[in-house]
């Protein structure tokens, strides 16, 4: 059983705190509280309709206690989807991360069964956001911002709830221009990548996201067992993996609080896949600070 002083200099990519369309188990705010106490380095505020970049800036400058607080924004269609002016003006405020298209992807759109878990009350559809042609070609708005991120190569671009395929097509040609911050969100769950599909984004150089919340024993969706990440762990370079939460949906149970849902995360990749502190360290610490320059 792992010590919770594991948790000591974490940095958390994918946090989902209110205020937000949807309810949330914990706010901003209680969430850097949370996370100060824990020993937190930073984390990283996700919300699927607005930028979050002006709360991460107020709580980081007059609230925390040493944790960094991050913001960005998911180019949906909320912000007008692959919105390159949205991207830039988050970036001049101080922005390092953005995400593709999550809830207004056409891939997500096209597979979800029921209403979007983070859309509240919201009720004008979504149009859905393919950035790639009939012809395998890449859209001009996506090449707009492939070429933006070119000359901002301290951005970390998030691949969001995108078709794996049409994530490895961008993927391809970004690595091709040279952009190096990639980051291929939660793989196995929302976007369905196989293993393989994985490991290929994987050998592009990019890097692969292990979100805890849909693994059962954590508390959150419990959709998994914590076994099918033995050939990520094995095979995936772990200096190309992220170890974060994806947690913030309220539960069927109640409350899942982000820091201690992850610890619980960690403690069963520990448990049962072998992964040390060191592995955790170099996961959960190093490669997420060295992609958000923290």
């Amino acid at each position: 059983m792992l010590n919770r002083d594991i948790l000591r200099g974490i940095v958390d990519m994918h946090v989902h705190a209110g205020p937000s369309t949807a309810r949330r188990s914990f706010d901003s705010y209680e969430m850097l509280e949370q996370a100060d106490a824990a020993g937190y380095k930073g984390f990283v505020i996700k919300d699927h309709y607005i930028p979050s970049i002006m709360t991460s800036i107020l709580l980081d400058q007059h609230c925390s206690k040493g944790c960094r607080v991050l913001g960005g924004v998911v180019l949906n269609n909320s912000v007008g989807g692959l919105n390159l002016k949205m991207v830039e003006t988050c970036y001049n405020m101080g922005a390092r991360i953005i995400w593709l298209p999550t809830n207004s992807a056409k891939w997500d759109i096209s597979t979800r069964v029921g209403k979007f878990a983070g859309a509240g009350n919201t009720s004008i559809p979504e149009k859905p956001i393919c950035y790639v042609n009939e012809d395998g070609t890449l859209t001009e708005d996506i090449m707009e911002l492939l070429t933006w991120l070119q000359s901002h190569n301290d951005m970390v671009l998030c691949t969001g709830h995108v078709d794996i395929r049409d994530t490895i097509a961008m993927a391809k040609v970004a690595r091709g221009m040279g952009i190096e911050k990639i980051l291929v969100n939660h793989p196995y769950n929302t976007v369905k990548a196989t293993y393989e599909q994985s490991k290929e984004l994987a050998d592009l150089g990019c890097y692969i996201e292990i979100t805890g919340v849909c693994f059962k024993g954590v508390g959150g969706s419990e959709k998994f067992d914590v076994e099918i990440l033995k050939p990520y762990f094995d095979n995936i370079p772990h200096q190309q993996l992220v170890i974060d939460s994806d947690m913030g949906a309220m539960t069927k149970a109640g409350p899942l609080y982000a820091v201690d849902g992850l610890f619980k995360f960690l403690c069963l990749l520990n448990e049962h896949l072998g992964i040390t502190e060191d592995d955790i360290d170099l996961m959960a610490k190093e490669v997420p600070s060295k992609l958000l320059g923290i």
